[in-house]
């Protein structure tokens, strides 16, 4: 049979789209109400047909399209089996008979005055993009005979205020009912296999969801943008999180991932505004790139050991962030993982990490404690900036790089010391640490790069290991601390770096000398000790010496008063932390004191004295061996000591003063310095002295 077409006519600018489309046709009827419905033969033999579109509408016509189940045409019978497409700008309802099976993708597409619809009884799918932008339409029964719903099937309906999925459903396509702005809930059966990408994205009334146990993954965009939705539960079905899942959904409060998920996707919960907590399961091996992103009031977070993969700006901007436990199976923490987290207090970072990424840790200005294990190779641009609470940080020793302002203004920060295993100081790197007084050079450095300690003002010592100095610029260190610091340089080696730019600025330039290594006992804090070289104890942190200076019979305590520098062979008591090992320099003193300590250079048998017993001397009672390089304590033969002496110790310059005098003439007991200097005879000003190891103040 021939076809005709139908050209329309322009009806308005609003109309254009729907009013000017050409419908093939086989012929029209005009039904009931006046309005003229074009239909196309589908089969001669069973005289079906299809509606390809329709006319009228509006006015007299009315706004309800009334689709017969049969239509007469030159005196034969047609069942309408299908509709193509009825697209009208007039239409608020339309009444489709059971005859029809089959409703074509667009059939309905614009219908903006469209508010009701009664799908037929024997429609199996409803196809793509049927109902798309009808903004008018508020409830559609959707038949039990349906398998899919199509691709934006209901795409920007944004009236639709409730929708009945029915369990023989077993697929939602792609954006079906994305920005259905009046939609409140919505429960997917459990028929429901597949829900394809962002099919419920931007529904931002949508505060209840119950997900379909059958689903293996919640795909990209699924619920993106639904800013009322409250809460979410993830069947154990799924495997994965998709990316964009939930991203913008500024009311979600909670979400509870079930342990058959293994994988969280990018940007997944980004902009999830009033997520307090998260509990993320063992199962779970990858965290996708900006995955929590912007959750403001996320309070803590425990990352299990069985995630492998942590991507970039996975929890910036968490403001709330004040506790992380993180994984032992990372290999690195990636660009802005945690930047601006600006409550986070401590961080430790598992020794599987090799790589700290470029802002990892930016403005976490909270941090006051983090460390970095012996795995790390490289600490990225900026990755600690502005953690300005952070007192000090151990660099570890298999550091390679430190990148361009990776400790820049960190504030707090007063002591950095840089191992040998670093090669190169990128530009700016300590830039603005305006509290930090000393810093340690690492012997392989190879290149510091342009103001890398600018504004660190507070420098008091730079401390050298370099052997042969490179040119730096001048702006690596301040002007004034050039003037007034110390520049500490290996033995030999002042000259050289006297003639190299850069470092021929500072002033004061001096020579390390001689140390001695010294470990303490693994089970004491108290060590007999002697040396034979003279040694300075003042430099030595966690380490104190101390003299017998006398001893106080009528309680059993030996008087040790607390020295720093001491002759070669003195004996002295060492107060330290067991185990640990110390660096003593070495170097001459004139000091000479009143000590009834004895050291002891090589192994010496004694039948008489006291020799240290973990905190406490004790009598020998039989020749006792004393080994080499110790000490023990011998006693005036006037004085009568009991069998075991405690020690009292004496740190201050103040503390425990044994007496006051204000007559200082008779006797011929000698006076020491505190410092262990001898007077030449009595004191002849006012101040505190030492004489017969006892501490005494002359007024």
């Amino acid at each position: 049979m021939m076809k005709t077409y139908l050209k329309t006519i322009f009806l308005s600018a609003a109309a254009l789209l729907l009013a000017t489309a050409v419908h093939a046709y086989d012929f029209t009827v005009v039904n009931e109400d006046g309005w003229k419905i074009y239909y196309n033969i589908i089969d001669n033999r069973e005289m079906t047909c299809e509606v390809s579109g329709c006319s009228g509408g509006g006015g007299t016509h009315g706004t309800v399209l009334n689709i017969p189940e049969k239509v007469n045409y030159s005196s034969l019978t047609f069942t309408v089996t299908k509709i193509k497409s009825v697209r009208n700008l007039w239409m608020e309802s339309i009444t489709i008979p059971n005859s029809i099976t089959s409703i074509a993708p667009t059939a309905f597409m614009g219908s903006e005055k469209l508010q009701r619809v009664k799908l037929p009884d024997f429609l199996t799918n409803i196809e793509d993009s049927v109902f798309s932008e009808c903004s008018a339409l508020t409830s559609v029964e959707i038949p039990t005979t349906v398998h899919t719903i199509g691709k934006r099937a209901f795409y920007n309906c944004q009236s639709l205020s409730s929708v009945v999925i029915p369990n023989t459903v077993t697929t939602i396509g792609e954006a079906a009912f994305w920005g259905c702005l009046s939609l409140t809930s919505v429960e997917i059966p459990n028929s429901v296999t597949t829900l394809q990408n962002n099919a419920f994205s931007y529904c931002q009334y949508l505060t209840s969801v119950k997900l379909s146990n059958a689903i293996t993954s919640i795909s990209v965009g699924l619920f993106e943008s639904c800013s009322k939705l409250t809460s979410i539960e993830i069947p154990n079905s799924v495997t994965s999180i998709g990316q964009y899942a939930f991203e913008g959904c500024f009311a979600l409060t909670s979400v509870k991932i079930s342990e058959s998920v293994t994988s969280i996707g990018n940007n997944a919960f980004q902009g999830c505004f009033t997520l307090t907590s998260v509990k993320i399961p063992e199962s779970v091996t990858s965290i996708g790139s900006y995955a929590f992103s912007c959750c403001e009031e996320l309070t803590s977070i425990d990352i299990p050991n069985s995630v492998t993969m942590l991507g970039s700006y996975a929890f910036e901007h968490c403001y709330a962030l004040s506790s992380v436990h993180l994984s032992n199976s990372l290999s690195s923490i990636g660009t802005s993982t945690f930047s601006w987290c600006i409550r986070l207090k401590s961080v430790e970072i598992p020794s599987s990490v090799t790589s700290i990424g470029d802002n990892a840790f930016y403005y976490c200005a909270l941090v006051s404690s983090i460390v970095i294990p012996n795995s790390v190779t490289e600490i990225g641009n900026n990755a600690f900036f502005h953690c300005e609470d952070l007192p000090s940080v151990r660099l570890p020793n298999s550091l390679k790089t430190i990148k361009r302002g990776a400790f820049s203004n960190c504030y707090g920060l007063t002591t950095v010391e840089i191992p040998d295993s670093v090669t190169s100081i990128e530009s700016s790197a300590f830039e603005g640490c305006k509290s930090l007084k000393s810093v340690t050079l690492g012997s392989s450095i190879e290149s510091i790069g342009e103001q890398a300690f600018a504004s660190c003002n507070a420098l008091e010592k730079v401390d050298t290991r370099i052997e042969t100095p490179f040119k730096i610029n001048e702006n690596v260190f301040p002007t004034r601390v050039k003037m007034v610091a110390i520049l500490h340089v290996p033995k030999g080696r002042k000259a050289v770096y006297r003639a190299t730019a850069g470092w021929s600025d500072f002033v004061i330039v001096e020579e390390d000398g001689l140390y001695f290594h010294l470990t303490m006992p693994s089970d004491e804090n108290f060590l007999a000790f002697c040396h034979d070289e003279p040694l300075d104890f003042s430099i030595v942190s966690g380490l104190k010496a101390y003299i017998a200076g006398g001893i106080d019979s009528s309680n059993g305590e030996v008087m040790m008063m607390s020295v720093e520098k001491v002759p070669a062979g003195t004996g002295v008591i060492l107060q330290g932390t067991a185990g640990s090992s110390y660096d003593i320099l070495v170097e001459k003193t004139s000091f000479v004191y009143f000590n009834l300590l004895k050291g002891t250079l090589s192994q010496t048998t004694i039948s008489d004295g006291y020799v240290l017993r973990g905190d406490r001397f004790e009598q020998v009672s039989t020749p006792t061996t004393v080994a080499a390089n110790s000490a023990y304590l011998v006693l005036p033969a006037s004085v009568q000591g009991a069998q075991t002496l405690a020690l009292r110790l004496k740190n201050g310059v103040t503390d425990d003063i044994d007496a006051v005098v204000t007559d200082v003439a008779g006797g011929n007991d000698h006076w020491y310095t505190l410092q262990g200097a001898r007077l030449n005879g009595t004191p002849t000003t006012p101040g505190i002295y030492i004489r017969n190891g006892r501490k005494v103040w002359v007024k």
